[in-house]
C-alpha cells in the first residue's frame, strides 16, 4: 500500500512540474510564475464582459486593439504593471 501511494505522490509531481513548463515557449520563469498565479476568474469575467463593447476606461483601437485588450485581461487578473 505504501509503494502504492509513494506512486501516486510521484505521478502528482510529475504533473505539477509539467504544469510550469507548459507556458515556457522562451519565457523568463518569473513572467511564467506571474502568468500561473494570475485570478483566472476575474481574467475571464473581465473577457467575457468587455469582449463586444470596449471598456471606456481604457483607450481603443478600431481593428487592432487585441494586444491592449489582452493587458486588460491580464491586469483583471491581477498582473502588476510598471511605467
Amino acid at each position: 500500500m505504501d509503494e502504492e501511494i509513494q506512486i501516486q505522490e510521484e505521478e502528482n509531481q510529475k504533473r505539477e512540474e509539467k504544469k510550469i513548463t507548459l507556458l515556457d515557449y522562451n519565457v523568463d520563469k518569473e513572467i511564467e510564475l506571474q502568468l500561473l498565479r494570475l485570478n483566472k476568474e476575474n481574467a475571464i469575467d473581465y473577457a467575457k464582459k468587455y469582449a463586444r463593447k470596449p471598456n471606456g476606461h481604457f483607450g481603443y483601437i478600431k481593428n487592432h486593439d487585441c494586444t491592449n485588450f489582452a493587458s486588460q485581461i491580464m491586469a483583471a487578473g491581477g498582473k502588476q504593471y510598471t511605467l
